[in-house]
């Protein structure tokens, strides 16, 4: 599996303490490659990570699921139900 670091956001916590998030690109390859997604988040000096590997066949699909998810700064605790939703 390689991972690369996609996109990076710097927010506020709804507590207004900085908050960084990043999106990597998951790729499991083999017959045909699969993609995932790893967020990482780091708040108030810990790390917290959450990763979904398989998501999809499609690299163009999984580069367009990671920007949305950006966009919206899904963080690790929701982003297994964001997934759910939007897939």
């Amino acid at each position: 599996m390689t991972k690369n670091l996609m996109c990076r956001v710097l927010t506020v916590s709804q507590q207004d303490e900085p908050l960084e998030l990043e999106y990597y690109l998951l790729t499991t390859e083999g017959v045909a490659d699969t993609y995932g997604i790893q967020v990482r988040m780091h708040w108030r000096g810990v790390w917290e990570s959450a990763q979904y590997r398989y998501v999809t066949m499609s690299y163009d699909r999984m580069t367009e699921l990671i920007e949305l998810l950006s966009r919206a700064s899904v963080t690790p605790t929701s982003l297994g139900e964001v997934l759910q939703d939007i897939l």
